[in-house]
């Protein structure tokens, strides 16, 4: 267990981070007004904790050999039996619902500092 769960961290940590990235560049290119800035970087983040949920629930249901968690396992680390392949899938919900609540939690923090710079009715941003 140890092992998939090693696994699915990389395997869907990889994709959360590459995704933060190119949250980070959408709010760089908005950075000349810094509330619209976090109010983007909200609402990826947002939406990309909407779609780490979904698949945290089809995850039951999905072959662990279409995943990219199965193909980093060692060969003799993969789920052959059933009761395998239902821990290889819970693992990989849990790791997905872990991922989501990170995205969420960001969400949040842009969203608010979204409010109290609009809130503070100072004109922030890079001009």
């Amino acid at each position: 267990m140890k092992r998939y769960r090693e696994a699915a961290d990389f395997a869907v940590g990889k994709a959360v981070l590459f995704t933060a990235f190119g949250i980070v560049v959408t709010m760089l290119g908005t950075a000349f007004d810094f509330a619209l800035s976090a109010r983007f970087g909200a609402y990826l983040s947002l939406m990309l904790a909407g779609t780490l949920l979904w698949f945290a629930s089809t995850a039951e249901r999905r072959e662990p050999e279409r995943t990219e968690t199965f193909m980093l396992l060692p060969d003799e680390a993969r789920p052959v039996s059933g009761a395998a392949r239902r821990v290889f899938r819970t693992v990989l919900h849990d790791t997905y619902v872990h991922y989501a609540r990170k995205a969420f939690q960001a969400s949040v923090l842009l969203f608010t500092a979204a409010m109290l710079i609009k809130a503070s009715g100072l004109q922030l941003g890079l001009r």
